[in-house]
Parts: C-alpha cells; sequence; structure tokens
C-alpha cells in the first residue's frame, strides 16, 4: 500500500513539476531560473544564477505565491476546485495582476474560491457588487464576487 502511495505521489510530482516550473519562471519574468521540485512535489530549491538554494532563502510572499501555483497546478490537473484564504497578501501590486490574469483565465478550467479582505487585488473595483447587490458576474459568468457582509444575514 505505501509502494502504491509513493509510486501515485512520485507520478503526480513529475506531470505537475513541469507546469508549476514554467509558471514560477513567468511569474518572476526569470528572476529565478528555475524551481527544482521533487517526485513528491517537496521543494528542493530554487536555481539562481546556476545555483540550487533553499526555497527559505526567497521572501515568504514568494513562497505563497509558489504554495498558490502548487495548488492552482494541482487543481487543475485533478480537474477538481480550489479554496484560497487570502494566499496572495504579501504580493506586490505587479505579481497580483499576473497572479489577476491567471486565475481569470484558470477560473474556465474549474472553480477557484478566494475569500479575502481585499477584494480589489483578485478582481477590479468595477466587478465589485454595487448598491445593495450581493454578488456581480463578470467575464461570461466565470467570476462572481460576492460581498458577504451583504449575503450574510446575523440575527
Amino acid at each position: 500500500m505505501k509502494q502504491a502511495d509513493a509510486a501515485q505521489a512520485s507520478n503526480l510530482g513529475q506531470a505537475l513539476a513541469p507546469a508549476i516550473a514554467a509558471k514560477f519562471e513567468a511569474l518572476t519574468q526569470k528572476r529565478y531560473e528555475d524551481v527544482r521540485l521533487t517526485a513528491q512535489l517537496a521543494t528542493e530549491g530554487i536555481v539562481v544564477a546556476g545555483i540550487i538554494r533553499p526555497a527559505e532563502r526567497i521572501s515568504v510572499g514568494t513562497r505563497e505565491q509558489l504554495s498558490t501555483l502548487y495548488r492552482l497546478c494541482l487543481a487543475e490537473y485533478l480537474g477538481t476546485m480550489v479554496v484560497l484564504d487570502d494566499q496572495l497578501v504579501q504580493s506586490d501590486v505587479k505579481r497580483m495582476d499576473w497572479f489577476r490574469a491567471l486565475l481569470a483565465e484558470k477560473a474556465r478550467a474549474f472553480q477557484i474560491i478566494v475569500f479575502t479582505c481585499r477584494p480589489v487585488d483578485y478582481v477590479s473595483a468595477s466587478a465589485m457588487p454595487s448598491g445593495k447587490a450581493v454578488h456581480e458576474d463578470t467575464d461570461g459568468g466565470f467570476i462572481r464576487a460576492t460581498a458577504l457582509d451583504r449575503a450574510i444575514q446575523r440575527r
């Protein structure tokens, strides 16, 4: 049983590693040459100037972004959904713009639920519900912004 689990994890790692590495390279605009992942999808290290460095040496925000890429690639591969809870709060504006576009693209392939106190990080201000509206659909219905403070009634 343990051998079967290890083999399945190894196969999954081999299938997802190229997609995660390619997205990470695009996100960082090749600042990091590569991300090295084990067959079990653990981060072996980040390649900088041809040298593998421990992932702990990159910023917390970049580690959170890499973690988000793991989740998105896994959800797409498995054909399932993903829930993010303010996963990208330590990201700068430029990288949030990149993620906003990626999330909009991936929303066409699988469901993504984001809980956040900073909704304009994820959708434009014009896509937010206005007035007394509880939700606003954009991008042909693939993106829905919901104002939970209006949707949830306390008694």
